[in-house]
C-alpha cells in the first residue's frame, strides 16, 4: 500500500510537472488566437468599409446609367423628329419640282 501511495505521489508530481510546462504554451497559444481574432476583426472591418464604397459606387452607376438612358431617349426623339421634318422637306422639295416640270 505504501509503495502504491509513493507511486501515486510520483505521477501527481510528474501531472504537476507536465501542467506546469504547459502553461507557457497555452498562454502562448491564448496569446496567438486574441491577435488572429483582432486582425480577423480588423480584416471584416476592412471589408465591409470596401463592400459599403462598392454600394456607392453601384449607386453611382446606376445613376449614370439612368441618366445616359434619358439621355439616349431625349436623342431618339429629337431624331425621330428631325426624320419626320426631313420628310415633309424632302416631300415639299419633290412636290416642288414636280410642279416646276409641269
Amino acid at each position: 500500500l505504501n509503495e502504491s501511495f509513493v507511486n501515486l505521489e510520483t505521477v501527481n508530481m510528474h501531472m504537476k510537472t507536465k501542467i506546469m510546462e504547459a502553461d507557457p504554451i497555452q498562454s502562448s497559444l491564448r496569446s496567438t488566437i486574441d491577435n488572429l481574432r483582432h486582425e480577423i476583426d480588423d480584416k471584416i472591418r476592412d471589408y465591409d468599409t470596401k463592400i459599403e464604397d462598392l454600394k456607392e459606387k453601384e449607386i453611382e452607376y446606376v445613376q449614370r446609367i439612368d441618366q445616359q438612358c434619358v439621355q439616349i431617349k431625349c436623342l431618339t426623339d429629337e431624331k425621330s423628329v428631325l426624320e419626320e421634318q426631313f420628310g415633309i422637306i424632302k416631300r415639299e422639295k419633290c412636290d416642288s419640282e414636280s410642279v416646276m416640270e409641269d
